[in-house]
């Protein structure tokens, strides 16, 4: 059986291990950038064999869209497509920054839909469209225009 004083050093060690450090440092060790949902998206175009940052190419996302979608739609630039009696236009669009990256932050509505998104190389003239059916953590994708 333990001693009085054993029980209390015990607690006490307890307590002391629990509350070891304020708000302030706990802040410290979360890392709330993972906890935003992400879609990164990278664009490169290949000139002379070497691969550069097709800087200000257009990244569009559309959810709830499948490639079918798209059959007899003409695609007209900047994300949009037309058909002569309307228009498809995307739901989130970013320009891709001088390192080639564009970085999209979903909501919570958002993660739950599927989505495809659309990559239009600002040296090639040339777009791509990539389908997802869900959101998964970590969701990257890399165009590569030749």
């Amino acid at each position: 059986m333990k001693t009085l004083p054993q029980i209390v050093f015990t607690l006490l060690f307890v307590i002391i291990a629990v509350s070891g450090c304020d708000k302030n440092e706990r802040d410290h060790l979360i890392n709330t950038e993972e906890e935003i949902p992400k879609i990164k998206v990278s664009v490169h175009y290949v000139l002379n064999e070497k691969e550069f940052p097709d800087t200000y190419s257009g990244v569009y996302i559309f959810f709830e869209k499948k490639s079918e979608n798209f059959i007899y739609w003409d695609y007209n630039g900047d994300g949009v497509f037309s058909n002569g009696k309307g228009f498809i236009t995307p739901n989130k669009s970013l320009i891709v920054d001088s390192n080639g990256m564009a970085t999209f932050e979903l909501n919570d509505d958002e993660i739950k839909k599927d989505f495809m998104i659309l990559v239009e190389s600002n040296n090639t003239k040339i777009y791509t469209l990539t389908y997802f059916d869900k959101y998964e953590k970590g969701v990257s994708l890399k165009a590569i225009f030749r």
